[in-house]
C-alpha cells in the first residue's frame, strides 16, 4: 500500500468512526424526543379533557374583561388543537420484551439509512425513510419498524461515506462536515436536557402517581371555577 492509499484508508477509518459517533448521538436524541413525546401524549390523554373544561370556564369567568377573555380564548383554542392532535395519534402499548425489540430494530435500521452518513445523491431518499422510521418508533409501531428494517436489509441499503470509493479531498471534506454535524446534535441534546419540560419529567419517580396527583389538582380547580361562576348567576 503506497502513501496515498494509506492516507485514504486512514481517512476512511476516521469517517467511519465519526459516522458511528453521529449515529450514536442521534439515537440518544431520538430517545429523548420519544420520552418527551410519550409524556405529552399521556398528559393529554389523562388530563386533556379536564384542562379543556377549565379553559372553557376561564373564558366564562373573564367574559366581562376583554383582555383576559381574549387571552383565555387563545389558550383554549391553542390547547384544543394540541389535544385533538394527540387524540389522533396512535401510540401502541408494548410489553417490556417488545419495547426492547423495538429499540434494537430501530437502532439497526437507523444505522442503515441515516441521511447524514450517505452521499448527497441518496440523502433525500434516506431522509424520507429515516423520518418514517422515527415516526413509527415514536408510535411504538413495532410492525412498521420491523418492515422498514427488512426493506433496508433486502435492498434499500445506503452505503455510508466510509464504504464508497472516495478521494482523499472528499473524505477530508466529509470529516469536517461530520464533525460539524456532531457539534450541532450535541447542542440539540443539551438544549433538550436543559429544558424545563425534560427536567420535570426526569424528576418524576412514578408517572402513575404523578398523573393521579395532577388530576386531583385539576379537579379541584375545575370545581372552584364552577362554584365561582355559580355565585355570579
Amino acid at each position: 500500500m503506497n502513501k496515498s492509499e494509506d492516507e485514504v484508508a486512514n481517512l476512511r477509518l476516521e469517517v467511519k468512526s465519526l459516522e458511528n459517533q453521529l449515529n450514536s448521538l442521534d439515537n440518544e436524541k431520538v430517545e429523548l424526543e420519544k420520552l418527551l413525546s410519550n409524556f405529552q401524549h399521556r398528559h393529554s390523554m389523562e388530563l386533556g379533557q379536564i384542562i379543556l373544561e377549565i379553559l372553557e370556564l376561564r373564558k366564562m369567568k373573564y367574559k366581562e374583561d376583554k383582555v383576559k377573555f381574549e387571552e383565555a380564548e387563545s389558550d383554549y383554542k391553542s390547547y384544543s388543537e394540541q389535544f385533538d392532535q394527540e387524540k389522533a395519534r396512535k401510540v401502541f402499548e408494548l410489553s417490556k420484551e417488545e419495547s426492547n425489540e423495538l429499540k434494537k430494530k430501530f437502532r439497526k435500521a437507523s444505522f442503515l439509512c441515516h441521511p447524514d452518513k450517505v452521499s448527497d445523491e441518496y440523502k433525500e431518499a434516506a431522509n424520507k425513510i429515516f423520518i418514517a422510521l422515527k415516526t413509527a418508533y415514536e408510535a411504538n409501531d413495532l410492525n412498521e419498524v420491523s418492515r422498514i428494517l427488512e426493506d433496508l436489509e433486502k435492498g434499500g441499503y445506503f452505503k455510508s461515506l466510509s464504504e464508497i470509493g472516495l478521494e482523499s479531498d472528499i473524505l477530508k471534506a466529509s470529516i469536517l462536515k461530520l464533525k460539524t454535524q456532531i457539534k450541532n446534535i450535541e447542542a440539540e441534546i443539551k438544549e433538550i436536557t436543559d429544558s424545563e419540560t425534560y427536567q420535570t419529567i426526569i424528576s418524576i419517580k412514578d408517572w402513575n402517581v404523578y398523573f393521579e396527583s395532577q388530576k386531583s389538582k385539576l379537579i379541584q380547580e375545575l370545581e372552584y371555577l364552577i362554584d365561582i361562576l355559580a355565585t355570579k348567576t
